[in-house]
């Protein structure tokens, strides 16, 4: 399926020697309720699936860019609690045009293993520096 979101983000390979994914420009996004952006230069290895789920749902596949994108900068920055960024990404994933199947599997791949990742360290500051997340009101 192709996605729905739009736009679509725009990611380079990191630089040699880097791992990932760079936003080579700025990320604007009215969606599920939220304003998001991300502006250029964000670092993000997209979705963190281990290597032997990958046949199944591969880290940068385009369903999924978006979702896993915001994912990471709303873990990076724990502006919200876990379980709010978790429904957050799941319901991208639904906006972007994923079924509801494979949404639900790779929210729960977070639900259990997310715990590693989110505010493990306190907050990121290239990651606080490039992104901003409201609520709109009346959504």
């Amino acid at each position: 399926m192709s996605p729905i979101l739009d736009p679509q983000p725009c990611l380079t390979p990191a630089p040699a020697g880097g791992t990932g994914w760079v936003l080579a420009a700025d990320y604007r996004l009215d969606a599920v309720g939220y304003r998001l952006m991300v502006l250029a230069g964000y670092c993000t290895d997209l979705a963190s699936v281990p290597r032997l789920l990958w046949r199944f749902a591969p880290p940068a596949e385009p369903d999924t860019c978006a979702p896993a994108l915001i994912h990471d900068c709303l873990y990076q920055t724990a502006q919200y609690p876990r379980a709010v960024c978790d429904d957050l990404f799941y319901r991208l994933l639904l906006a972007n045009g994923e079924c509801r199947a494979k949404a639900y599997t790779l929210w729960l791949g977070v639900r259990a293993g997310g715990w590693v990742a989110y505010g493990g360290r306190g907050k990121h500051e290239h990651a606080v520096q490039h992104f901003a997340c409201e609520k709109l009101d009346g959504v």
